[in-house]
């Protein structure tokens, strides 16, 4: 039922999801401490 697929493509959805918040929480201290 393409089980594997599915399960990669959540995996790097919240990877890059996480990446994503990371990044965003960056900017937003570096912007405040400037």
């Amino acid at each position: 039922m393409g089980n594997r697929w599915f399960d990669g493509t959540t995996l790097l959805l919240g990877f890059c999801g996480a990446v994503y918040i990371l990044f965003f929480t960056f900017a937003i201290v570096t912007l405040v401490m400037c």
